[in-house]
């Protein structure tokens, strides 16, 4: 509606600020639809009297359950994408200011929000909290394909970020906030910076991207559209439209792991260690020149070797979790509920 009004007065607003009305709307809107589905849809809601809707939510009633529905997982994520963007803007640094305090913020609010308000959600629905949020030993393949992954992911970031800049050009408050936090970066204990970029947006984003949310819509979605869906949402909570396209590939591709390992943990390794190399990269950017990057290769492409080497880790390490044994696919299609036996099919 501001957006509309704006408009409406002839205001110049910038194109980014557009699809990031248009992406969040988006979210809200899906929340809300399947929200109403879920409720409406309920034969207790449409023919019995208002008192329905009530029992809807009563606990009590409640029946136990493997997985949230897509509309606990929707309305979860609409109702922190405010919450959150209000938190980062609040938090974030002024004029002459460093990101020390937007930093701590974060650290101690992001696991209160992307981990403990939807692990109170599952619990009052009674739903499982360790099987939505995929807590599981993983097998050895999955851990090993995850490091693999989390060390070379850099490299498919960095030329899609390359590939998009000579597209659209890099605004320059992404330019300005990257040399703010840099800056902090380097005045902090590496220690740190290690927990507050790496670890805890590791363990807390996982949980409610690839935990919660995923789980939500594996109930009632496509593999695929479920890991894309899930991607989106990952990268709108970032704000920032120029890095949506990398954070949402991101997204798809620890969508991947957590889907094929079917556990957190993977994800949040792979996760880890890209974060960790960035933080590295911010605070000691000379290691890039000892494995044979100038100095001045950070919006062109890689040089060939480094090309060559990184996709070739990378790639081993999305084979492996491509290559589906068959007792992980018999626990699919158990947990889908069909069995195939042969050419025919027993639900």
């Amino acid at each position: 509606m501001l957006l509309a009004r704006d408009f409406l007065l002839g205001a110049t607003i910038p194109a980014v600020h557009i699809v990031m009305v248009l992406l969040s709307t988006t979210l809200y809107a899906g929340a809300a639809v399947a929200l109403a589905a879920n409720i409406f849809g309920k034969e207790s809601v449409v023919f019995a009297d208002a008192g329905s809707l009530k029992s809807s939510f009563s606990r009590e009633l409640v029946r136990p359950s493997d997985k949230p529905t897509v509309s606990m997982g929707l309305l979860v994520v609409a109702v922190l994408f405010p919450v959150w963007f209000f938190v980062q803007s609040a938090f974030s640094p002024g004029l002459y200011e460093d990101a020390s305090g937007l930093l701590h913020a974060t650290g101690w609010l992001m696991p209160v929000l992307f981990v403990i308000l939807p692990v109170l959600v599952l619990s009052y629905w009674k739903v499982d909290i360790r099987n939505t949020l995929s807590i599981r030993v993983p097998a050895a393949r999955h851990l090993i394909s995850a490091v693999l992954i989390g060390l070379t992911a850099w490299i498919p970031a960095h030329e899609l970020n390359v590939l998009q800049q000579s597209f659209l050009g890099v605004p320059q408050a992404v330019i300005e906030g990257a040399e703010i936090l840099a800056e902090t970066l380097r005045a902090l204990p590496f220690g740190s910076v290690v927990v507050l970029i790496a670890l805890i947006p590791a363990v807390c984003e996982e949980l409610l991207f690839r935990g919660f949310l995923l789980s939500g819509l594996r109930s009632s979605a496509r593999k695929w559209t479920a890991i894309v869906v899930s991607a989106a949402v990952f990268g709108v909570f970032h704000f920032f439209l120029f890095k949506f396209a990398v954070t949402a590939a991101l997204g798809v591709l620890l969508g991947y792991v957590c889907w094929q390992s079917r556990s957190i943990v993977p994800a949040m390794t792979a996760h880890f260690l890209h974060n960790a190399i960035g933080a590295y990269s911010a605070v000691n950017p000379a290691w890039f020149q000892r494995i044979g990057i100038p100095a001045e290769a950070e919006w062109s492409h890689l040089p060939l070797h480094v090309l060559v080497i990184g996709g070739v880790v990378f790639l081993a390490g999305l084979l492996i979790f491509a290559r589906e044994s068959s007792g992980t696919k018999h626990s699919r299609e158990l947990e889908s509920g069909v069995y195939v036996e042969g050419k025919r099919g027993v639900s």
